[in-house]
């Protein structure tokens, strides 16, 4: 017997449907449970409350996990840890003209207010809500900072010499840049004057358009940890009101940061509901039909909770696996709630052309059939293309595609139990009515006060007087000059590079400490790390300030102190080239600088490192999930689509859409960053859903139908529902479009594109492109019936196929009621139709019943 050699598409979508129509008979006979069970289920994931944990450190969430930044960070965290880590805060102060600050008024405004922030500017001591506000111990950074407290002290030092003239040109006080000399010792004011003017004759400071105060401690306890952490906050709330007449300040930290971006996405939860609204609102509307307004209303009611419920049970589940809540998490509520809007639309349109007077479990059987492949290409595309994400080294994508991936599976599995039930039951529930007469910079949102932060940098910081900090995790027996030379030839290769300051920038006590090691050697015969660690404490000689620099440990056989480990800084300038390239090109620099003396064991840390890694792979990324999810997009088609060409139609029509989002993304003021990098992710699945469900009911129709009659069935179909899933969707970001962050426009910026652009090729090109194909199709059959005839052979087309016709009967399974007779009659005919349309003959069959392979066939019938 001959078969027909079926795609890999006909192959799957028969089995497919089959499927789909046992688990709709299914529900249909026990609609209740399938109810009942999605809401028990909702309710336990309630639980992950109890392991929920967040995770908003930015440097962590978005720079690969596997980048050197990472170990980088790791090495200066472990040499700051021993007195329980480092705290920092950095405030920028600009004139409010963004004029000089060295005009008297603004000098002396600048100093009130260093002043204030390090002895005035109170946080309560404790976290004890019990004890009255009125009684709280208060605390000032003065109170809580340990050590060398005063980062400032530069600052007043240079007001203090600048204000007199003649101190000003004294010749043991120089106040030049980027080093300013006071008598033997050198400070380095670079990390903390930008915008700086220069007496080209003297070098000496004229002009400072940013000044930046930093305040750094130990967290040497848990309190103190906790209070600092108030103080950080509280001072975010005081730059949002101060308001002076001269100078302008904002504040910068890992916590302030991290805060920020949290206040970033949790603005995306008041509007919500509003989005919820909107899309109920609207599937409403378009739901109804005439007498029956209550019954579209408990039709969208349904089909919202179901993504709903979705939703809440992602959340869940997500924090009992133990999986970190990020803030950008909170963009997938928007996204699960369009894709099971979509869905239902699709089931009510299938609901509704079921006959009326079957069974329910046979309707919700039909209804599943005809729907649950376009459901599945809607879920299972979405879940795939985020799936390809969840691969990628970034954490903030690997969460959110987490995520995204659980809640696009979660309610698929709703849709084909709970909204299919619901649907089912409400239509149960008119029954018994009718008889009684009735019925989510780039990364916070653009008011936050740390936007300037980015212009700060731009303008001043990064083009003059940024510090690299090197770490030196091996260093040798420096007591030995050649080992002291080669320690300083490194030090020089760094104040060497492109875009270095020289040497005048560097940090490092090992220069200060020969200079005044040659006086402690007349003095005694002490050995090198004696003499450095008395040094190290004695304040007068100046050495007091690089103790936090070196490490010591004692030797287990000699048991004297010897240096463990010690940094130093080194200060750039990229000038006008001032860019993410450039810092990228540094950066390459420093760690192959570092790469030269292994056996120093040499760690380069710049704050940047982690978005310069970040930049480095993003590109590539890219590009990889796109290529990715593209073919993963293809191959779903291949398998959910009955026909080869249907799938190349689908394909082109995908990448086609895809490539205008990318082109139109990126003409509209859009970075290529990771939240670009997701919504380009999520653009590839949500497209899908506008070419894949139209080349399937096109294909799925009669093959005997004209072309022309098959894509007006097949627009018929679909169409209205695709309208109304691009129109809901985009209903249901809109409320988002008053969140004025970045994250957020380029979210909605990418569902209008896929949307418009999606409902374009859907509706007009893609039906297009099937007619043309078309045409070629029949012509190629036309031309191989034709050789065929010729050379005396059937076409491959034209043999016998055997339907599965078991697809067409109700499997067996608990009895059910029929409504009538005539229902009974009318199964009867449709299968024996079903039996007498199981030819399709070929030529020579219909010409004589004695051809072989045709009485063959019979025969096995």
């Amino acid at each position: 017997m001959l078969f027909d050699r079926q795609s890999p598409g006909a192959w799957f979508s028969a089995h497919i449907e089959r499927v789909f129509y046992r688990i709709g008979f299914f529900v249909g006979l026990y609609p209740i449970h399938f109810l009942v069970i999605p809401l028990i289920i909702t309710a336990a994931g309630a639980l992950g409350v109890l392991r929920f944990f967040e995770e908003n450190r930015i440097w962590y969430l978005y720079s690969p996990t596997d980048a050197p930044s990472h170990y980088e960070h790791a090495i200066a965290t472990e040499f700051f840890d021993e007195k329980g880590g480092k705290f920092w805060v950095e405030v920028p102060v600009t004139a409010r003209d963004t004029g000089n600050l060295l005009r008297p008024d603004y000098l002396e405004a600048v100093n009130s207010l260093a002043d204030y922030l390090l002895f005035n500017f109170t946080v309560p001591c404790s976290d004890d809500d019990m004890e009255p506000k009125e009684e709280q111990m208060r605390c000032s950074f003065d109170d809580m900072c340990e050590g060398q407290c005063n980062d400032n002290q530069v600052v007043p030092i240079f007001m203090l010499l600048y204000r007199n003239v003649s101190q000003r040109n004294h010749p043991n006080f120089r106040l030049t840049y980027p080093t300013m000399h006071l008598y033997n010792d050198e400070y380095y004011v670079g990390e903390q004057f930008s915008g700086v003017e220069i007496d080209p004759k003297t070098n000496r400071i004229n002009s400072i358009r940013l000044i930046v105060l930093y305040f750094r401690t130990d967290m040497r306890n848990e309190q103190v940890q906790k209070a600092l952490g108030r103080w950080e906050l509280q001072l975010l709330d005081y730059v949002k009101k101060f308001d002076h007449p001269l100078i302008n300040f904002t504040a910068s930290s890992d916590g302030i940061i991290s805060h920020e971006v949290r206040r970033n996405g949790m603005s995306c939860v008041p509007f919500f509901p509003l989005s919820v609204m909107c899309v109920l609102v609207f599937a409403i509307v378009t739901n109804i039909t005439k007498n029956e307004v209550f019954v579209s209303v408990r039709e969208a009611t349904l089909g919202v909770l179901g993504p709903l419920l979705a939703i809440t049970t992602t959340f869940g589940l997500m924090n009992i696996i133990g999986l970190a809540f990020n803030s950008i998490v909170l963009i997938m509520p928007f996204l699960v709630i369009g894709i099971g809007v979509d869905d239902f639309f699709i089931c009510v349109h299938a609901w509704r052309n079921t006959d009326k007077r079957d069974s329910l479990a046979h309707r919700t059987a039909i209804m599943m059939k005809e729907a649950g492949p376009s459901i599945t290409i809607t879920s299972l595309t979405n879940a795939l293309s985020f799936i390809t994400g969840v691969f990628t080294p970034i954490p903030a994508i690997q969460i959110f595609c987490l995520y995204s991936t659980a809640g696009c599976i979660i309610d698929f599995l709703y849709q084909i139990s709970f909204v299919a039930a619901a649907i089912a039951c409400q239509e149960h529930f008119t029954e018994f009515v009718a008889k009684l007469k009735m019925d989510s910079s780039n990364l916070i949102l653009n008011d936050s006060p740390l936007q300037p932060m980015e212009w700060i940098y731009d303008t001043f910081t990064w083009r003059e007087g940024s510090l690299v900090y090197i770490f030196v995790n091996d260093p040798p027996d420096l007591s030995k000059v050649e080992n002291q030379n080669r320690m300083l030839t490194m030090v020089d290769r760094f104040e060497t590079l492109k875009f270095s300051m020289g040497k005048n920038s560097t940090s490092i006590w090992l220069r200060p400490f020969l200079n005044n090691a040659i006086l402690y050697e007349s003095e005694n015969s002490t050995s090198f790390n004696r003499l450095l660690a008395e040094w190290l404490n004695n304040d007068i000689d100046g050495g007091g300030r690089w103790r936090n620099f070196v490490h010591f440990r004692v030797d287990n056989v000699t048991n004297e102190a010897q240096i463990e480990k010690f940094f130093f800084a080194s200060g750039t300038a990229m000038g006008d080239e001032v860019s993410w390239a450039t810092r990228t090109l540094l950066q390459e620099s420093w760690r192959g600088v570092a790469d030269d003396f292994p056996d120093f064991n040499v760690t380069v840390f710049q704050a940047y490192s982690f978005y310069v890694d970040q930049l480095g792979t993003i590109e590539g990324m890219t590009i990889n999930n796109v290529v990715t999810t593209l073919i993963i997009m293809a191959l779903v088609c291949l398998l959910l689509i009955p026909n080869p060409t249907s799938v190349i139609s689908a394909t082109a029509a995908m990448i086609s859409i895809n490539i205008g989002v990318f082109g139109f993304l990126f003409a509209w003021d859009t970075d290529l960053d990771p939240i670009t990098m997701i919504t380009i992710t999520m653009s590839i699945g949500y497209s899908v859903d506008f070419t894949a469900h139209i080349s399937y009911h096109f294909y799925r129709n009669d093959a005997n139908w004209s072309n022309e009659k098959r894509l007006a069935h097949a627009l018929a179909s679909i169409g209205f529902p695709m309208m109304q899933a691009g129109t809901s969707c985009f209903l249901g970001v809109v409320p988002l479009m008053l969140v004025n962050s970045y994250m957020v426009y380029v979210f909605i910026k990418t569902i209008f594109l896929v949307i418009v652009l999606g409902l374009i090729h859907g509706l007009l090109f893609l039906p297009a492109l099937l007619l043309s194909i078309g045409k070629i199709d029949t012509w190629c059959k036309k031309k191989c019936i034709k050789s065929a005839e010729e050379h005396s052979c059937a076409p491959v087309e034209n043999v016998i196929t055997l339907p599965d016709i078991s697809m067409q009967i109700v499997p067996m399974g608990p009895p059910f009621n029929t409504t009538d007779s005539a229902s009974t009659e009318r199964d009867q005919e449709s299968t024996r139709t079903v039996q007498q349309m199981a030819f399709v003959a070929t030529p020579s069959f219909q010409e004589g019943r004695d051809n072989k392979s045709g009485l063959s066939a019979q025969r096995s019938l």
